[in-house]
């Protein structure tokens, strides 16, 4: 409907899928990713305002095999509240506020947390 021309649609996809193998490495330093297959999941975020990324984690999580997956956020918008319940998991959030735009509106300090951080946290497991 967009009339989005297919070769920069599939250019753009592959770098998507590069970028996050780049990160994927970059943040768990090599080690190999978890083994999720029959296991409970557990998924959280600061929050969720589209619920695309949400929906993208639970979709990697379901391929791997989870058993049971559980999302639980702070915040969530009432559209992508709607879209989650749709799916088979367990949603636990402690606010869908009326009039929410973003995330960072929840937030008194929206610092982005590092890649290095990330990284340590990671190894620590």
């Amino acid at each position: 409907a967009l009339y989005v021309d297919k070769a920069w649609l599939e250019r753009a996809s592959q770098h998507a899928a590069e970028e996050c193998e780049r990160l994927h490495q970059e943040l768990r330093g090599g080690l190999p990713r978890p083994k999720l297959k029959d296991c409970p999941v557990l998924i959280t975020d600061d929050g969720v305002a589209t619920g695309l990324t949400m929906e993208a984690a639970i979709d990697a999580v379901r391929q791997a095999g989870a058993a049971a997956i559980t999302v639980a956020v702070p915040v969530i918008a009432g559209q992508a509240r709607t879209m989650l319940e749709g799916k088979d998991l367990s949603l636990h959030f402690l606010a869908c506020p009326p009039g929410f735009q973003a995330v960072g509106q929840f937030y008194s300090d929206f610092t982005p947390v590092s890649s290095a951080e990330v990284s340590r946290l990671l190894r620590a497991l």
